[in-house]
């Protein structure tokens, strides 16, 4: 069983997103949050152990206090930071700013923006289908294919595997930073091939192959 983070301060949207969430058909055990300090515990002080039961988090960028004007600058985006450069765990922020927000050089193809609506919760719950259904966390997660395949890397090349898991990590990411990843997703279900080969061949072969040929050209 895997795990969905929710950060949100609304009762009845942590209830709206657990019971659409739980609908999809996969197993999934729910932490939810309404306070920003309990998160930042689990993110800072969670083990990579943790990290690898973690499918997705789903949060709000405005606190109580933060939700007057809306223009932020808001606490959360440190952690979302963090995460992004620090932890391959996908984020959907969903929010009523989540349009707005300038996440800068961290606004990676992994962050998912849904302005919260009427159809917002629908939204949200068709992008952890697709990430489900397509393989794709399987590959990214902590403790993923990428992470296999990193160590597999190292013991051939004589690197250790954290350096080749940062690299391979970056040049990774780097496939699908700067285009739609879900509608990419969309399409690799929809051609009802092995869609985990798919995934492997469009995002985590050209990784391994330009991390390979650094050893190359040394």
């Amino acid at each position: 069983m895997t795990r969905i983070l929710l950060f949100e301060n609304d009762p009845e949207i942590i209830k709206q997103l657990k019971n659409g969430i739980g609908d999809l058909g996969f197993a999934f055990e729910f932490e939810a949050f309404d306070r920003l300090g309990g998160l930042k515990e689990l993110i800072y002080n969670a083990s990579d152990e943790y990290w690898s039961s973690v499918d997705c988090i789903v949060l709000d960028l405005a606190q109580e206090h933060e939700e007057i004007d809306g223009e932020g600058p808001y606490e959360i985006v440190q952690e979302i930071s963090w995460i992004s450069n620090n932890l391959r765990t996908p984020i959907i922020i969903h929010s009523a700013f989540a349009e707005i927000v300038d996440l800068g050089e961290d606004d990676h193809g992994s962050i998912f923006k849904v302005k919260k609506g009427r159809s917002s919760i629908s939204e949200v719950e068709d992008i952890i289908r697709t990430l489900k259904s397509s393989w794709f966390l399987e590959v990214f997660r902590m403790g993923g294919r990428l992470d296999l395949e990193a160590k597999i890397i190292a013991e051939d090349l004589g690197w250790s595997a954290e350096h080749v898991a940062y690299a391979l990590n970056e040049t990774f990411r780097e496939t699908f930073d700067t285009e739609n990843l879900i509608e990419n997703l969309r399409e690799i279900i929809e051609n009802d091939k092995d869609t985990l080969e798919q995934v492997l061949q469009t995002y985590l072969k050209p990784s391994i192959d330009l991390c390979r040929s650094y050893n190359d050209h040394q």
